[in-house]
């Protein structure tokens, strides 16, 4: 059995044997990537930091489908910040990109 990876070493996507770390780079295998429980939507893709991947959430698409749910702006916001983004869960917690609101915070 292998698993996948994608190796930044060599720039390329590599399958490395089941409970062995990448001969190239060293990323060890992990287990299944946290995802934000309804928030499907708003997943954009997958990041890796320090060998380590997670996947990657529009923050103003979670802001969004809180708002669907009935959430003011101002509410979602607040409920987003203090019980999805800035929940641990562990290693491969996932992380939230500050895509549309960036100029909101960047002036």
């Amino acid at each position: 059995m292998m698993w996948e990876h994608y190796c930044l070493t060599e720039g390329t996507t590599m399958e490395v044997g089941k409970g062995e770390d990448c001969n190239w780079c060293g990323k060890e295998e992990e287990e299944e990537l946290m995802k934000a429980d309804g928030f499907e939507e708003a997943l954009i893709g997958r990041g890796q930091q320090f060998n380590s991947d997670f996947y990657v959430y529009s923050y103003t698409k979670c802001i969004q489908l809180l708002m669907e749910e009935g959430m003011t702006d101002e509410e979602a916001v607040e409920y987003f910040e203090y019980n999805i983004q800035n929940a641990w869960v562990g290693k491969g917690t996932p992380i939230f990109l500050y895509d549309e609101r960036w100029s909101e915070w960047n002036d």
